[in-house]
């Protein structure tokens, strides 16, 4: 390797990886390299499909990057070495294509390049491909270059003026959408998504049960014509067309455990595929029952990581551990064969699957799903349901952010009972876990902030009314032309004031206290928030609570065995109730006389 380094001359016999020399044809990277779940067309490099001409220089550029020194730490990660692989193949083909050759590349013939990936169609039809993917194409072309510097291969220098960032139109694209980042999932989207899941999985005790049954059924059989035949009448007795569409729901039950855990765990999905049997832990703070999962982190190199999980998510897991039992104690079998052929290389391969949940049947053997493969089935899970959404795995990433901001600040109506242990300490809790998916807690840290400058931002519009102690002070931030100044613009005030307010929810109010001790929202005196110096009061997630309350402080006040002290506290929160509603715009009389017609339930217990 010391030759490769030093741009020596490299003898075709040299190992550059494990299992392969520099002068083959097919490339094999270590499997280690890649996630478990990735596939293994992707896990070696075919130098065939290179143009003879251009063969020498992409092998030698190949051969650095496999080569780069990891004593800095940085993870040499294979399917970024594949993905730069297959870029600058399409560059030299195109280089073949145009009559290119290394000695004659120049400015003009990389500006066509960038002008010719320009036109490449888009996935839709009658597009064209994104800056984003232009962007990849012109920065491999970059990495070839620097690759080959200073070697008898060195080509011209790609646009020196300027980085492939700035010409693909990234830089601009970026600074128009200010992210690069996946969306969440709207609500509506998640919910139907996530119950639909939910209700799958629920059904997983009755298709084991059915499975039992066929398996009973299979081992009497005398020949193959006649099994199939038991096995289609005892499908058909349980509901099923046949035993086709019985393992179809087998199938779409995985499907439906592996959305539940995407979307309460916030895990990737090569970290999904990579869970094991077993793998996850339970361990009791401060009298709540918290859940960790096990999954191996290859995109960011931390390894074995864990994730904060809600009980469902365990449950999904302790589905899929049943789902998967034959096919797990089916490859131990083929795992210990493989140990004793004395196969070096293909035991360390099949033991990175071994205990595997997400275990599936091919023509070769079994393996783990790939990526592709299972992001397709949970497109098509999604899609049968009819909804107008173009799914992705990690969207379901940035989904679980918001829920957990969400569920921070009291506020979260979806995944509620799911979601019901978290609260601003759990959040914290992932800030500080030691083996805690960092690149997840900053996805969660981000969606806080969001949600907070939203609060803020609708407290200082000028059409919102607002009610509680602090309500004053924030009206008057609205017209303060002085305030404006001082930051520059509102967006930017708005900005700066979320950074130092912390914001929860009390169930009635906002609060912006650090004491969270007070006895009122969720404690004792939920009325308490009505004049604290630290409360906002909002119409949209509040006004109908207070309502609630003023209805039942009208009705205790009117009783006459409660005592004076009781009738007189009755008295006083019945006129906070009041005094909020009317602060935010509400005709009280109207409102009471409304409600009061209602009889027979809790009015504050039916909104909470």
């Amino acid at each position: 390797m010391q030759a490769i380094r030093e741009h020596q001359e490299v003898p075709p016999t040299l190992f550059i990886t494990t299992r392969s020399r520099y002068g083959d044809d097919i490339i094999h990277m270590p499997a280690n390299w890649f996630p478990t779940s990735y596939k293994k067309s992707c896990q070696s490099l075919d130098f065939t499909k290179v143009p003879e001409l251009w063969c020498e220089p992409v092998r030698q550029s190949i051969t650095r990057m496999l080569s780069r020194d990891n004593s800095a730490g940085d993870q040499r990660r294979g399917n970024t070495i594949f993905a730069q692989f297959v870029q600058i193949v399409s560059f030299t083909k195109w280089c073949e294509d145009k009559g290119y050759t290394p000695e004659g590349l120049s400015q003009d013939a990389y500006m066509a390049y960038f002008h010719d990936c320009r036109k490449l169609p888009g996935r839709k039809r009658g597009t064209t491909i994104s800056a984003s993917a232009v962007c990849h194409r012109l920065a491999a072309v970059e990495t070839f270059y620097s690759l080959l510097k200073g070697t008898v291969y060195e080509i011209a220098e790609p646009w020196p003026e300027i980085s492939s960032y700035v010409l693909s139109g990234r830089a601009k694209e970026m600074r128009a959408t200010r992210s690069g980042k996946t969306a969440a999932m709207p609500e509506e989207v998640v919910k139907t998504i996530f119950q639909t899941a939910v209700s799958v999985m629920n059904t997983a005790d009755r298709l084991f049960a059915v499975d039992s049954i066929l398996i009973k059924v299979a081992c009497g059989a005398p020949n193959p014509t006649c099994l199939k035949k038991r096995l289609r009448v005892a499908a058909r007795k349980a509901g099923f067309k046949n035993k086709r569409d019985f393992n179809s729901a087998l199938t779409r039950l995985r499907d439906a455990c592996a959305i539940v855990i995407l979307v309460t765990v916030g895990m990737r999905i090569s970290e999904l595929l990579s869970m094991k049997a077993g793998g996850y832990r339970k361990e009791v703070r401060e009298d709540i029952t918290l859940y960790f999962i096990e999954a191996y982190v290859s995109k960011t190199g931390d390894g074995l990581s864990e994730f904060v999980a809600p009980e469902i998510a365990i449950r999904a897991l302790e589905v899929l551990e049943r789902l998967s039992a034959v096919l797990r104690a089916e490859y131990s079998e083929r795992l210990e064969t493989a140990k004793k052929s004395g196969d070096e290389f293909i035991y360390r391969e099949m033991k990175a699957h071994e205990n595997g949940l997400f275990l599936t049947r091919y023509p070769k053997g079994d393996r783990v799903s790939t990526h592709t493969t299972f992001n397709l089935r949970l497109k098509k899970f999604v899609s049968n349901l009819g909804i107008d959404w173009d799914f992705s795995s990690h969207q379901a990433r940035r989904t679980f952010a918001v829920n957990v901001a969400r569920s921070s600040r009291g506020d979260l109506r979806l995944l509620k009972e799911h979601f019901k242990h978290w609260s601003l300490d759990m959040t914290v809790l992932y800030a500080v876990h030691e083996t805690a998916d960092e690149e997840l807690w900053d996805y969660v840290y981000d969606a806080v902030s969001n949600l907070r400058v939203e609060t803020i931002g609708g407290w200082l519009a000028g059409d919102t009314r607002l009610a509680g102690g602090l309500a004053h002070k924030m009206m008057t931030l609205r017209v303060s032309d002085e305030d404006v100044k001082t930051y520059g613009s509102r967006k930017k005030m708005i900005e700066v004031v979320s950074e130092t307010v912390n914001i929860r929810s009390t169930g009635v109010a906002w609060c912006t206290a650090a004491d969270i001790n007070c006895g009122g929202g969720y404690g004792t005196e939920k009325t308490r928030c009505a004049d604290c110096s630290s409360s906002v009061i909002e119409a949209s997630p509040h006004q109908a609570k207070w309502e609630a309350m003023l209805i039942q402080q009208s009705e205790l006040k009117g009783l006459n065995d409660i005592g004076i002290a009781a009738q007189q506290r009755a008295e006083r929160d019945y006129h906070h109730c009041r005094q909020v509603l009317t602060d935010l715009g509400c005709d009280v009389d109207a409102v009471e006389n409304a409600l009061g017609l209602e009889q027979g339930t809790d009015p504050l217990e039916a909104t909470l």
